[in-house]
């Protein structure tokens, strides 16, 4: 008897459940973008905004001059949008042809050159000269995930986090087509 009850109760913790009702999302409506004038900022307190870029969430964002001319440069999951912000209060995209693999994390855009913190995809570097058509210079792969970046004259800064280390790497990038490390700094931990 002890047999048949251990044996039923077993048999009913293996029964296959149902798989849980999961609703139906409801489709997000387009978003329109609002119309702003351009004003004066006088001081901190007197801000207002005067454009936005509809586009979805972006994890790195980061602003640059091409040419004398203002752009935005938007991480948004693993692609980069290069906007043309020379009219604030109409932003216009001029390219969406970078694509990475992983999140794009970090932008670091100098003197017509934009370092990619594309985590596992390590750090892209591409040639913005023309920002309607970036083109991919180098590459320099990951350690584990490189998930930020700056640039300082001629020295890339790439924050690279593996195992349960983060290291700051510090690349020559004056040849950005052929980045050299020249140094590197391991934090026992992750995160900087």
């Amino acid at each position: 008897i002890v047999l048949a009850i251990v044996g039923l109760g077993l048999m009913a913790a293996c029964q296959v459940q149902p798989p849980p009702v999961v609703p139906t999302p409801t489709p997000t409506p387009a978003v329109e973008t609002p119309t702003a004038t351009p004003i004066a900022a006088s001081g901190p307190d007197k801000l207002s905004l005067v454009g936005i870029w509809p586009f979805g969430p972006s994890w790195a964002i980061e602003a640059g001059r091409v040419g004398g001319k203002p752009y935005a440069f938007l991480g948004s999951g693993g692609g980069v949008y290069v906007l043309d912000v020379s009219h604030p209060d109409a932003p216009r995209m001029v390219s969406d042809t970078i694509r990475t693999r992983s999140v794009v994390l970090g932008l670091a855009p100098s003197e017509g050159v934009l370092y990619v913190a594309a985590n596992d995809d390590g750090l892209l570097v591409y040639d913005v000269s023309s920002p309607a058509t970036p083109r991919l210079l180098s590459t320099v792969p990951a350690q584990g995930g490189v998930v930020d970046v700056a640039v300082q004259g001629h020295y890339a800064y790439a924050v690279d986090e593996h195992n349960l280390t983060s290291s700051l790497r510090v690349l020559d990038v004056s040849n950005p087509s052929q980045p050299k490390q020249v140094g590197e700094y391991v934090h026992s931990w992750r995160g900087f």
